[in-house]
């Protein structure tokens, strides 16, 4: 499997949990490497690696707002967006920029997937296209959350 990690120290330190986990980083993002990194991932999924999935929020944020670059991205490699996310019924949330959610010790996790969302099947512009998408990501993380612990971790963006 490969996957995308920035450049950054923290790049660094998730390209090597994905590496713990048996998966491949091409390292570089929007800001650093992104169209290098881009290169290599069609290289990979050409060469029958899946891929393991890329962040939508960037590497800068703002907090749960789906970047372009996933959205071309997908068009370019011509693969779909398929949202995930995942809650805890413990959970350590960051005060990171991007809110980070790490489930604590012995946890419950629950994991989901959304319906496929193919290029051609988003709207042609881009923001429209993104805004679709978190709200997708959005969405499923609600349902999440309200599977596992009866109401939404993020009320705010659960509506």
């Amino acid at each position: 499997m490969v996957t995308m990690a920035s450049l950054s120290a923290d790049g660094a330190l998730a390209a090597g949990a994905v590496a713990a986990l048996g998966c491949r980083a091409v390292r570089g993002s929007a800001s650093r490497g992104g169209s290098q990194a881009l290169r290599a991932l069609k290289r990979a999924l050409e060469a029958g690696a899946p891929l393991a999935g890329l962040t939508v929020d960037g590497p800068k944020g703002p907090w749960r707002q789906v970047k372009p670059g996933v959205v071309a991205a997908a068009r370019w490699l011509g693969i779909p967006i398929v949202p995930a996310s995942f809650s805890g019924s413990r959970v350590q949330v960051l005060g990171s920029w991007d809110r980070m959610v790490v489930p604590k010790l012995a946890s419950r996790v629950l994991v989901g997937y959304g319906k496929p969302l193919y290029p051609n099947e988003l709207p042609q512009d881009l923001q429209a296209a993104c805004h679709h998408v978190g709200q997708r990501v959005d969405t499923l993380t609600a349902e999440l959350d309200r599977k596992l612990l009866g109401f939404p971790l993020w009320p705010e963006v659960a509506a």
